[in-house]
């Protein structure tokens, strides 16, 4: 395991989510009490990616953020840019108030962008209830589904 441990067997700080494994989120996981599941407001620093574990698309990525597709972040970066948000990132949570992204990473990397651009720091989160496994199915549920952009003329028929 890839991940430090104290002697007493309780989670540490050096927990290095890029290189963790399921059985590394299954130690660091801490179940959220009722009224902490749902949307939050988190600092961006606090909602690490693990892309071994929940990166369906490409398991091996080299980028430490867990990215695949540069194009897709900039894209959303523009978007984020002239709407002010994007949906919220889905997220585990693991010892010491830490989220680990679930379903997000390119939004999370925009957010990244973007905050870098203006300093801002907090994103929305949407804090999942369940275990790391059930949170890995469901990190394949939502990459399985096909989500088609609309084009200008559809958007602007929106109003």
């Amino acid at each position: 395991m890839s991940n430090k441990k104290t002697l007493e067997g309780k989670p540490s700080k050096g927990f290095e989510a890029f290189e963790a494994t399921l059985e590394d989120l299954k130690f660091h996981h801490q179940a959220p009490k009722i009224s902490e599941v749902g949307l939050r407001e988190v600092p961006l620093a606090k909602v690490l990616v693990c892309p071994k574990v929940f990166q369906v698309r490409d398991t091996k990525t080299p980028a430490k953020d867990g990215v695949t597709d540069r194009h897709h972040v900039a894209t959303l970066h523009e978007r984020l840019k002239k709407e002010g948000k994007l949906d919220p990132i889905s997220v585990l949570p693991i010892s010491y108030n830490r989220y680990v992204v679930i379903d997000g990473t390119h939004r999370r990397a925009a957010y990244q962008r973007e905050f870098q651009r203006t300093g801002k720091h907090t994103i929305m989160v949407d804090v999942y209830g369940g275990t790391p496994s059930e949170a890995m199915q469901i990190a394949g549920q939502e990459n399985y589904k096909a989500k088609l952009a609309m084009d200008k003329k559809q958007k602007t028929r929106l109003g």
